[in-house]
This record gives C-alpha cells, sequence and structure tokens, in this order.
C-alpha cells in the first residue's frame, strides 16, 4: 500500500496542476483588452549627451546599402501631410534662437556620409524660414560649417570651447526661446523618433518644462504617422543637465530629432521633404507654447463612448449642454434615434467601430466587428452600412481593436473610406502599435489621439481625479483628448463628475472643446 499511495498522491498534485494552469490561459485569453499608453515602449532607453566627448555607436560607420534603399522605398519615405490652421500668429515679433549642435572639427553622431552636424544645420535653415515666414526673428549659433559664432570661433575647435561659444552667444543674443537641434544615438537600435530635454535648474525652469511639454507633445503626434512594430518612443520630456541648457537667460529646450542609431531614421532624414514637415510641426509647437504662454485658453475634447444602446447615463449625458463629443455603437436598436438627438441637440457625433482586439470575450464586440481576416470590400461594406446606422458621424473612433488597429491594410481601407466620407479620426490607442495616425496622414484626414481615460476605475471620485489630470495635462501642452463611458464602464457617475469638474476645468483657462477642433 505504501509503495502506490506515493505515485497516487503525485498523479493527484499534477492533475491539480493542470487545471489550475488551464485556468489561468483561460483567463489570459479571455481578458479584456486593456488600453497601453506608447509610453511603456520607452524602457530600457539609453541617452548619449549630444554634446559628450564619447562617441556614438555610429560615429565611424559607413551607411549601409540598405539606408540607401530604405530612403527610396520604405514606406516611411513618404513625407507627411501639411497641418492646417497651424498657430503661426503667436509667432509673429518673437525672437527664436536656434543652437545649430556640433560643427566644424566636432561632427556629433552619425557616419562619414551622413553626420549629425550636417543634419542639424540643414534643419535648422530649414525651419528658420518657416518661422521667419511667419514674423518671428530668427537668429543660429552657426550657419555654416563650423563652430558656434563667436570672434573666436575658427580658433576653437574642442568640445568643451564649443560648449562655451555657445553658452555665450546665448547670453548675447536677447531671445523669447531657445532651441537646440541635435540628433540622438541610443545603444537600443530601435529607439527613434524626438525628445525634448530642459534643465531644472534653468532660471526659465518653468517655462522650459512648458516648452518642451508642449514640443513633445507635437511632435509624439508627428512621429505617430510613422510607426511600426517594435519601435520604441520617448514621450516624455527628460531633464538634461547640460551646461547651454542651464546657463541661457531665456526658457531654453534641446531638440532631439531623431535618432542616427535607428536605420529608419536616418533614412528620413536624408529626404528634405521629411525634414521641411518636421520644421512645421516644430513650428506648431513653438507657436503654441507663445500662445498658452500669453495666456490664451488651452483645450479639452471630451468623447463619450458607447451610446447607441440606450445605456445608462446617455439621457442625463445628452442634457449637459456642452460641446462633448459622443461615440455612438452602430448597427444597436437605438443608434439612429440617438445619432439624431445628439446631433439636434449640438453634440459632435462619431461612430464607435468595433474592431478586432488581441484578447477578448465575444460578448466584448458589437455587431459587424472589422478583423483582419475581412477582406478590403466587406471592410468598405461594413463601414458604409455603420454610416446609415450613425447618420450624423463626422467621423469615428475605435471599439477595442488592439490587433486590426495594429494592421496597416485595415487601417487603410479605414482611412480611406474617412477620406472619401470626410471624415475624421480618432484613435482610442489600445495598442503600442497602432497604425491609424500612419494612414490618416497618407489620405490627408484630420487624426487625433486618446490622452486619457476617464472611467478606468468606474467609480466617481476617480473620474473626478482623471478630468483633473488631463486638464492640468491639457494646460501643460495645450490640448488633451479623453474619453470615458456611458453604461457599466461609467454612465451617470461619469456624467455627475464631468459636470461637477468642469467650472473647475474652466477657472483653470481651459476651453472645452468638440473634437474636430483638435483634430488634425
Amino acid at each position: 500500500m505504501k509503495r502506490i499511495a506515493f505515485p497516487r498522491l503525485l498523479i493527484l498534485g499534477l492533475v491539480l496542476v493542470a487545471g489550475v494552469l488551464s485556468l489561468v490561459g483561460w483567463a489570459l485569453v479571455n481578458q479584456p483588452e486593456q488600453s497601453l499608453s506608447l509610453i511603456d515602449k520607452a524602457k530600457n532607453f539609453s541617452l548619449f549627451q549630444p554634446d559628450a566627448s564619447t562617441p556614438s555607436p555610429d560615429k565611424d560607420q559607413e551607411p549601409s546599402a540598405k539606408d540607401q534603399e530604405l530612403s527610396r522605398e520604405s514606406p516611411d519615405s513618404a513625407p507627411p501631410p501639411k497641418d492646417l490652421a497651424l498657430p503661426y500668429k503667436s509667432l509673429q515679433g518673437k525672437r527664436i534662437l536656434l543652437d545649430v549642435g556640433h560643427g566644424g572639427s566636432d561632427s556629433g553622431a552619425g557616419s562619414t556620409q551622413s553626420q549629425e552636424k550636417d543634419i542639424n544645420l540643414e534643419v535648422a535653415r530649414a525651419l528658420k524660414t518657416v518661422l521667419e515666414h511667419h514674423g518671428a526673428a530668427v537668429f543660429l549659433s552657426r550657419d555654416a560649417d563650423q563652430a558656434a559664432s563667436s570672434a573666436a570661433a575658427n580658433a576653437m575647435d574642442s568640445n568643451q570651447s564649443t560648449i562655451n561659444q555657445r553658452i555665450a552667444w546665448a547670453n548675447n543674443t536677447p531671445g523669447d526661446l531657445l532651441i537646440g537641434l541635435h540628433m540622438g544615438t541610443s545603444r537600443n537600435n530601435k529607439v527613434r523618433g524626438s525628445l525634448l530635454l530642459y534643465d531644472q535648474n534653468n532660471s526659465f525652469a518653468t517655462q522650459s518644462q512648458k516648452a518642451a511639454d508642449v514640443l513633445q507633445k507635437e511632435l509624439t503626434a508627428f512621429y505617430s504617422r510613422y510607426v511600426n512594430a517594435g519601435d520604441i518612443y520617448k514621450h516624455k520630456p527628460a531633464d538634461g543637465n547640460f551646461p547651454v541648457l542651464r546657463q541661457s537667460p531665456l526658457p531654453s529646450v534641446t531638440l532631439e530629432m531623431g535618432f542616427l542609431s535607428n536605420e529608419k531614421d536616418r533614412a528620413l532624414f536624408l529626404q528634405p521633404d521629411f525634414q521641411k514637415a518636421l520644421t512645421e510641426r516644430i513650428a506648431y509647437g513653438a507657436g503654441y507654447y507663445f500662445s498658452l504662454d500669453a495666456g490664451q485658453l488651452a483645450q479639452m475634447a471630451i468623447i463619450i463612448d458607447d451610446l447607441g444602446n440606450n445605456a445608462d447615463g446617455t439621457n442625463e449625458l445628452l442634457e449637459l449642454g456642452c460641446p462633448i463629443t459622443v461615440a455612438i455603437m452602430p448597427f444597436m436598436h437605438a443608434s439612429a434615434k440617438e445619432s439624431a438627438l445628439a446631433h439636434e441637440r449640438n453634440f459632435e457625433v462619431l461612430i464607435h467601430l468595433s474592431l478586432e482586439a488581441e484578447r477578448s470575450v465575444s460578448t466584448a464586440y458589437t455587431p459587424n466587428t472589422i478583423t483582419t481576416a475581412l477582406a478590403d470590400d466587406q471592410i468598405r461594406k461594413i463601414i458604409n452600412e455603420a454610416k446609415a446606422s450613425v447618420p450624423h458621424a463626422i467621423g469615428l473612433n475605435n471599439h477595442m481593436g488592439s490587433k486590426a488597429t495594429a494592421d496597416t491594410r485595415v487601417m487603410s481601407v479605414i482611412a480611406e473610406q474617412a477620406k472619401e466620407n470626410d471624415w475624421l479620426l480618432v484613435d482610442s490607442s489600445t495598442s503600442q502599435n497602432s497604425q491609424m495616425s500612419k494612414a490618416a496622414g497618407n489620405f490627408g484626414v484630420p487624426f487625433a489621439c486618446r490622452d486619457f481615460f476617464i472611467d478606468n476605475e468606474h467609480n466617481y471620485a476617480s473620474s473626478v481625479q482623471s478630468l483633473m489630470a488631463a486638464a492640468a495635462d491639457a494646460k501643460r501642452t495645450g490640448n488633451a483628448v479623453v474619453i470615458g463611458h456611458v453604461g457599466p464602464d461609467g454612465g451617470k457617475s461619469t456624467v455627475k463628475a464631468i459636470r461637477d469638474s468642469l467650472p473647475k476645468i474652466q477657472a483653470m483657462g481651459i476651453e472645452l472643446v468638440p473634437i474636430s477642433k483638435i483634430a488634425k
């Protein structure tokens, strides 16, 4: 008996373990989709100082044939469309200093044929043209392949001397904003995109951080048109302990425009059209910063999802009488009715389109979910039927969709249909690898991306807290897009949180606007 008791216990234990593992596996497969922030992609990030004497990994490497091929044929090679209604008016009369990184014997990062110092100067000249066209006075620390402007510029070759020259130039050139232009490098060659740096010890630290926040948000949106699976972006400004930032007597930021350690960024910066598009977005951010600094109102757009089914909180929401945007699920029994009622009460209406998720139970989808298995014509058919179901829509946003939004083909078809219907697109941001922004850019469709969810915790107190956090972000960066819900994910508690928070938000100098005012 003793000889067989142990095997029986062992077998029983193995059966129990297998059962537990099966339950865990079922839970993972059926776990509702969670929203993911793009900031999660910035792990394992390493940045070399712009003027450090340590050479970058690419310093002595020739550009590969692959770089040249990417510059011609990569999907990233097409420049983004020109943004409309840029706040250039705020640039009039401003004095902007462009500190053009490196120069002369200090080549910065890159190879002999694609050196940082050359890219910095090319972009600086293009940016100067854009800024001056809109009324700003622009001053460059150098306008040739030499060290920064000073009486002894040609006599000084060391990095430290170059830094001292630039500090002297910044102190002797009156201005309203200094932007240092550099290219970054990283030990991880998947890191790409723009990164803003400021110095907390600068005498204008508050304004410097605000400028960094505004520019970072604009350039993150700009680069979102180029995102690919596996890319790592840095989406939060960092405190850069650099002498030029610390010792300049005006609001100052350093802009790492892209990463030469990433082959896609290297390919993009070979293209004058891309550089021009980038400078337009930098000018947009600078203008936005000056408008906020002058006390003009920041903007917040609130989108409420999941209408169309007489959900809890719908009636209360439509009685608010403020410019909230409503996203209505198509193909529901009250879709058309609630679309008409919202339109009648001057709410902007979106189609809340159900898209395939990586992990979700089937009951989380609404009828006619768009999946990656559908052919292009099937997707077009669903969108046309959704338009008939929600007849007052000015655009659409995604319900779930982490798998479908990461699919380039699916997003291209949706953007094509948005263009045809004169719609805008809003990414609910449920995937780190979403291709919606890129598709919107390719088709010239106005686009916005969700910054905050109001009701992740499904209760009044946390919804108020989320709204105030979004308001603080809007105040800091110029705008914010937040999403809440009617029904079990929010409902009346979300509506009450909005109603109670609006006076405080408006007192902060923030204007509540429909999503069409922010999408671009």
